[in-house]
């Protein structure tokens, strides 16, 4: 069976409602982030696989460029969030500070759902 890759999205919303002893909030935020782009990213991999469109290994690169490269104003739409989302998921993987985290956070999960929403509803 094919995965589901939107699990991603649910797992990073439970992650971010969830209470952990002894672990960070910072850490668990970050996993959030990441988690969620990683939906998105995927569910929008996924599509383009569907369409026929082939991904090199460079897919954090190829995924949201074969979206903006679109005349399509809700493909071109994803591949600019598909892109503001890689900007936070480096962000919080590999940044020793990040200032304004819980809100990044937010912004996050709201335009990683966006992008799967939007996916779900392009026509074609």
């Amino acid at each position: 069976m094919s995965f589901d890759w939107s699990q991603f999205l649910s797992l990073a919303q439970d992650l971010n409602r969830a209470v952990f002893r002894d672990s960070t909030e910072e850490a668990r935020f970050r996993s959030v982030i990441s988690r969620a782009y990683y939906a998105a990213l995927h569910c929008a991999r996924k599509r383009l696989l569907a369409e026929g469109t082939r991904v090199s290994s460079s897919v954090h690169r190829d995924v949201p460029q074969a979206f903006c490269g679109s005349h399509n104003k809700a493909r071109k739409r994803i591949g600019n969030q598909l892109n503001q989302l890689l900007v936070s998921r480096r962000k919080a993987d590999y940044d020793d500070d990040f200032p304004g985290l819980p809100h990044e956070r937010d912004r996050v999960l709201r335009q990683a759902s966006e992008v799967i929403e939007s996916l779900r509803n392009l026509r074609g």
